[in-house]
């Protein structure tokens, strides 16, 4: 399908958390707070948060805190450069290579606060960078799935992961129950969705079908989309994937809302 306007191909889109899909914002946030609070290793608290609470209502309770160390614990963590070496979760470089090769259009959408903090942006774009995270749109806001719809058409969203069930919910509400994905970790263990998706291998499997989909919907003729897009099909398995491999292409600046296409 080709856009009627400039005649570029018109490529499904797939939407992506940060925090705790592809990066372990938990696991980070409580070993900051353990230092932050000076609790040595041996004295730190069972992390038996499962997602089915507020995140900083159990560390509130866990740790014998109000809110507003729990504010500035998370305000260590974002202006102390800490987003840029947060680890990241599984093989990212070979799921984002994946959709690459699929050729979605890959938005990576986050609620960081960057009109905030200054260092949130460079801090987030490192991240992408480090772990080799190509993309199309970086978007940054509290109400980020609503946000997408002012970029992309929304029948062209095909997959939405994200591991926070109040974003699946309004994924779900924005764009059909079919389209988002709950990305399941440790931290969310106790949440339950329609789809989930327990390892990045399953998410990419996911929007493979979804794509295959797209492509017989819309690629006449091509039912891959290979043709359409220049890409190569993909068939591999990112559990296994080395790092590095494939290369990804040059990072991509969000563009300025115009009317969706």
């Amino acid at each position: 399908m080709l856009c009627t306007k400039c005649s570029a191909v018109v490529r499904p889109v797939v939407a992506i958390d940060i925090d705790g899909t592809l990066a372990d914002y938990h696991g980070m946030l409580l070993n900051l707070a353990c230092d932050y609070l000076g609790i040595a290793p041996q004295d730190r608290p069972e992390p038996t948060y499962d997602g089915t609470s507020n995140m900083g209502d159990w560390m509130c309770q866990t740790f014998g805190i109000d809110r507003s160390d729990y504010r500035d614990i998370k305000l260590a963590l974002r202006q102390g450069g800490y987003k840029r070496y947060m680890p990241a979760i599984e093989n990212v470089e070979g799921f984002m290579g994946g959709l690459e090769r699929l050729g979605c259009e890959v938005w990576i959408t986050t609620t960081r606060p960057y009109m905030r903090h200054d260092s949130v942006d460079p801090d987030t774009r490192e991240w992408l960078r480090r772990h080799n995270v190509a993309y199309d749109g970086l978007l940054y806001h509290d109400d980020k799935y609503l946000r997408l719809g002012d970029y992309v058409r929304r029948d062209r969203v095909i997959a939405v992961l994200d591991d926070l069930p109040e974003q699946y919910d309004s994924a779900a509400h924005l764009y059909g129950r079919h389209v988002p994905i709950l990305r399941r970790t440790f931290w969310n263990r106790g949440v339950y969705r329609d789809t989930i998706a327990s390892t990045l291998q399953e998410a990419l499997d996911a929007v493979r079908e979804r794509h295959a989909t797209w492509a017989s919907r819309h690629y006449a003729g091509d039912p891959t989309g290979t043709a359409a897009t220049g890409r190569e099909a993909v068939s591999f398995d990112v559990s296994t994937m080395p790092l590095g491999d494939p290369p990804p292409p040059p990072l991509h600046s969000v563009p300025p809302p115009e009317e969706a296409s």
